[in-house]
């Protein structure tokens, strides 16, 4: 592979090394790289993983320097050559090569064209995107993907102050983590203490944050719920709710978490989003209640009651109510309106 012409188990082991990493061998001819007295032999070896167009030129073993020492000099030109652009997509390495179904993927080596063949006046990128997909298909279904660590999202009580806090007990837990690799009992248990504190404070700044953000809230729909960031007037679903019991599907349909495919797809527990009784590719509240034909049935029920096609603005009223506001100021009738809605 590098112009060394005896072959033994260490050089079986660096080249199963290379292979497994991609790179190949820049050496070229047999000179040796290392000269003693009474031994020689080619111990230098130069690999690379070139970028697409870049080369390695005129890799040579410099017997005419003296290096003063056993090693001789090396030599090469890195060269970058013109760049070309292949009409294929790019697929990130995000599987989990340690486990590898090598079933599956014999099953599916049987099911794959044996040969992509050109014909005359193909594009080869066709055939170059048609085996990607095929390699990526291939992976997909012989090996889970990599699980990817993505940074977290910002919550709304986050500050700059508590991410400086946080930072401070990192550094403390990284001290006292160094300290525990030492002998110093004194110095573990003081670096233990300072850890403990700096946690400590890291919690109380973040349930301060907490308990400061959500005081902020309560009096921003007390002021003017039209400006609460939910969009939703929470005090009309506190001082005017009918519902006695909060059932398991209610708390579903009103938050939207829990057996909607698309809900259950976003977190990964899911193979796909598309509603289970339709061709809805998105089953969502929205559509189990207003939309899908499969409860059409409970829902024709209902809109004899509101006497049209529900709307999604029709649930507060539906749920709660009319609003109090917007009844009549006659006692009567105020009572016989709230008596249809109870039914």
């Amino acid at each position: 592979m590098w112009g060394c012409l005896r072959d033994d188990a260490r050089g079986n082991l660096l080249v199963n090394f290379v292979a497994s990493l991609d790179l190949i061998s820049c050496n070229v001819g047999s000179s040796s790289t290392y000269v003693r007295y009474n031994a020689q032999s080619i111990v230098d070896v130069t690999f690379a993983r070139l970028d697409q167009g870049a080369e390695i030129r005129n890799w040579r073993v410099r017997l005419d320097l003296n290096s003063e020492s056993d090693n001789r000099y090396i030599t090469y030109e890195l060269a970058r050559g013109p760049q070309f652009e292949l009409n294929r997509p790019h697929v990130s390495r995000c599987w989990a090569v340690r486990k590898l179904d090598w079933m599956e993927l014999r099953t599916r080596l049987t099911n794959v064209p044996q040969q992509l063949t050109l014909q005359d006046g193909s594009d080869p990128d066709v055939k170059a995107g048609a085996l990607n997909d095929i390699l990526v298909d291939l992976c997909d279904h012989s090996m889970p993907h990599r699980f990817v660590l993505r940074s977290r999202k910002t919550v709304h009580w986050w500050s700059d102050e508590i991410a400086a806090i946080r930072q401070a007990s990192c550094r403390a837990r990284r001290r006292y983590q160094r300290a525990g690799r030492r002998d110093d009992a004194e110095e573990r248990a003081r670096e233990r203490e300072a850890y403990s504190s700096a946690r400590k404070e890291l919690r109380r700044a973040i349930r301060l944050a907490q308990v400061e953000s959500w005081n902020k809230l309560c009096l921003l729909v007390d002021e003017d719920p039209g400006d609460c960031p939910t969009g939703v007037d929470i005090r009309r679903w506190v001082y005017q709710s009918r519902l006695e019991v909060m059932t398991f599907h209610m708390a579903q349909a009103l938050s939207g978490h829990g057996c909607y495919q698309h809900y259950l797809w976003k977190r990964k527990r899911a193979a796909n989003p598309y509603c289970m009784h339709c061709e809805e590719p998105e089953d969502t509240v929205e559509h189990t209640l207003f939309n899908c034909p499969f409860w059409a049935e409970d829902r024709r029920e209902m809109e004899q009651c509101v006497g049209r096609p529900l709307r999604p603005n029709d649930v507060p009223d539906i749920i709660l109510g009319p609003e109090q506001e917007l009844l009549p100021d006659d006692a009567f009738r105020r009572r016989r309106i709230e008596a249809m809605a109870e039914k």
